[in-house]
């Protein structure tokens, strides 16, 4: 997409709820005036569980319908006023898909003046989620304020809806099948999306949940296939990683780690999480990190870099001091002290050594490029493209070790960098931790993000199926016993349908 034109996003405190950190839309007129839309503030809150990610999907796409209504203001076959609210929708869930700049007489043009790229299937799947989620709780009439500058400019906009449900019909008898009656014969129609992105480019559904990375290849996984297909070198970036996961964090908090945040002593090795830009270091005059990184080393904090150095974050619970103790994967942290030291001591320090001697800029990251290129040095931040590829060249490396095992990449095959935090959200469950336990544990703010890293797959469904049947075969107690009875099945259909028919029974 493209930046915003007449409206702000940015990420505040609640004010009523401690600690929940939500994106707030504000809306700009013509005159540079802006104010807070408050419904859009209550919406979120109202679904404090879900992660900003999610939080922000609605947001964004109310702020790219803002910028559509103010910009097409006053212009023929544009104005909202005028065309109408399902016209309007249609046009703005064209542009939204298809972008707004055109080829036309040998010169780019964009007679919208909104200058919209089209987004990837995802994203825009996403959008028109947010939009149907928002209008859904609109359909409220006490959450719809008596004015509303979205309506005020397009009467009736939260009446039509960008998605439909899978029968065809608006969830909630709304938008734009409102006026159809629900009939067995009413032919399915199509959604607004249905209209601009070819089938091939949807989204499709999967009921498979994520899989976890499988725990019994992860311990190979982890000292073979970060080896060099000539079994001479070592990735060892890739490697340290992927022992990082092993904690149960995100990638990219394992890529915002600082030396500073692993801890070597009496044989053993502590990892901390602490926030990228906020969290207060003692031994560095108690400033905060995006502190030391401007003042230390020239730089800001990667998650406000623009370049491809630049890591998200995705704001995970931490204590008062901004600074979690993390605990591993049961049976991974010897491994982890050797290679973790063997990474600080022999790859880390004598590259950035190297890099100091030649007057290149210093850093406090953990992890680091180990080779210079066309467009990077040694000792660069290692980044997130970066890491992607070190894990799929591992799993390619592991289906050639394997090749009777099937393995292939993807997030369904659980062979993802973000398979590891649902492996180690399996164990915590395992090692029978209750909710809580298990939501500090992964750092998550409530109990029901934690719940979706501990979904079974269809294998242990069936498989803990399996074990329950042979437990009950096997069990001498009465009152478990099978009830099934042993006479002849005729004769006991027979006896069942005498029962309940009574003398109507022939």
């Amino acid at each position: 997409m493209s930046k915003p034109l007449h409206h702000l996003i940015r990420k505040v405190i609640h004010p009523t709820v401690p600690g929940l950190l939500l994106p707030e839309l504000i809306l700009f007129n013509r005159r540079g005036e802006g104010t807070t839309y408050e419904p859009l503030v209550d919406f979120t809150v109202s679904r404090s569980a879900m992660s900003i990610t999610s939080h922000l999907k609605p947001v964004r796409v109310m702020g790219f319908l803002w910028d559509a209504l103010v910009e097409n203001q006053g212009k023929p076959g544009r104005d909202a006023r005028k065309i109408g609210r399902r016209r309007f929708l249609e046009n703005f869930v064209t542009n939204l898909a298809r972008g707004t700049i055109v080829w036309n007489d040998g010169e780019l043009r964009d007679d919208t003046g909104l200058y919209w790229r089209p987004p990837s299937p995802d994203v825009l799947n996403g959008f028109a989620c947010g939009f149907d989620a928002f209008v859904n709780y609109m359909s409220d009439p006490e959450d719809r304020p008596e004015s509303d500058p979205f309506t005020e400019m397009c009467d009736g906009l939260f009446d039509l809806k960008i998605l439909m449900s899978s029968s065809g019909r608006p969830v909630k008898g709304l938008g734009l099948l409102a006026h159809l009656k629900k009939n067995e014969r009413t032919p399915t129609q199509p959604g607004l999306l249905d209209n601009v992105v070819e089938k091939s480019g949807r989204r499709s559904y999967l009921e498979a949940p994520t899989k976890e990375f499988s725990r019994v290849l992860l311990p190979t996984f982890l000292t073979e296939d970060f080896r060099t297909y000539s079994g001479r070198g070592i990735d060892a970036s890739g490697r340290c990683f992927a022992r990082l996961l092993c904690l149960g964090v995100r990638s990219s908090e394992a890529l915002l780690m600082w030396e500073d945040d692993i801890k070597i002593r009496n044989g053993k090795v502590e990892v901390f999480l602490r926030h990228p830009g906020k969290f207060r270091d003692r031994s560095r005059g108690n400033r905060t990190r995006e502190e030391v990184l401007l003042e230390d080393y020239d730089m800001l904090p990667r998650t406000k870099m623009a370049d491809k150095c630049k890591v998200g974050w995705k704001d995970p619970a931490l204590k008062v001091s901004l600074s979690n103790r993390l605990s591993w994967l049961d049976g991974t942290e010897e491994g982890a002290f050797l290679v973790i030291a063997d990474y600080i001591l022999n790859v880390r320090n004598p590259i950035m050594q190297a890099r100091r001697a030649k007057g290149l800029r210093d850093h406090p990251y953990l992890l680091v490029t180990t080779r210079s290129g066309k467009d990077f040095m040694a000792g660069d931040p290692w980044t997130d493209a970066a890491s992607i590829s070190s894990f799929k060249r591992a799993v390619k490396r592991m289906a050639k070790r394997l090749p009777d095992e099937g393995i292939e990449y993807g997030k369904y095959h659980g062979t993802t960098r973000h398979a590891f935090r649902h492996s180690y959200g399996q164990d915590a469950e395992e090692s029978g931790l209750d909710d809580k336990s298990i939501m500090r544990k992964m750092n998550h703010k409530s109990i029901f993000s934690s719940r979706v890293y501990r979904n079974k797959s269809e294998e242990d469904v069936h498989r803990q199926f399996e074990e329950a049947n042979a437990r009950r075969r096997s069990t001498t107690e009465p009152q478990i016993r099978s009830t099934i009875p042993s006479a002849p099945m005729s004769e006991s259909l027979d006896d069942f349908y005498r029962t309940i028919m009574g003398a109507r029974w022939r």
